[in-house]
């Protein structure tokens, strides 16, 4: 029997679905409210505002922000513990049933979490 060491096994791709989408939360539930704060902050220079265009293209800045810092070092820890919840939370998935790992991974596509409009 020939075993491919780079072929993930199902417990590995659904660990790995888990983690993309606690990164899509932590970043739209994190640092997203974060940033909106900063934006909403009577604290804020109106030097650095960048103008009409910095109104227009604050929030996809702001979006790709987020990701950057949620598949950053210092999430690491947050994302992890969100992980470790999710699957203790869901002691009916085994590591060897591939089937409900799929289904989850389904059921966590579609239940992504739009971002926050902004005002």
């Amino acid at each position: 029997m020939n075993i491919d060491a780079t072929s993930p096994t199902p417990a590995h791709a659904h660990r790995a679905a888990l983690v993309k989408q606690a990164r899509v939360w932590v970043a739209q539930t994190f640092f997203g409210t974060l940033l909106k704060q900063m934006h909403d902050s009577p604290f804020r220079s109106e030097l650095f505002s960048g103008g009409r265009g910095g109104q227009a293209f604050s929030s996809l800045f702001d979006q790709h922000l987020t990701e950057r810092m949620a598949g950053g070092k210092n999430a690491e820890k947050l994302v992890n513990s969100i992980v470790k919840h999710i699957e203790r939370a869901q002691p009916q998935l085994r590591r060897d049933e591939p089937d409900a790992a799929r289904e989850l991974t389904t059921n966590l596509r579609q239940t992504r979490v739009a971002p926050a409009p902004r005002d």
